[in-house]
């Protein structure tokens, strides 16, 4: 592999990887969001 190739790869892994965790941290958001929803609710509309 040239060393072009490599640096290519090396820059699609951390894409990949920083999308990974992107996404994680969206879905734990979401996931957080969705869970306390019903108690949020809940107290704006009391």
């Amino acid at each position: 592999m040239s060393e072009q190739g490599a640096d290519k790869a090396g820059q699609d892994i951390s894409f990949g990887i920083k999308f990974f965790f992107c996404c994680v941290g969206i879905a734990t958001i979401l996931g957080v969001l969705l869970w306390l929803l019903p108690d949020l609710l809940a107290l704006f509309f009391k």
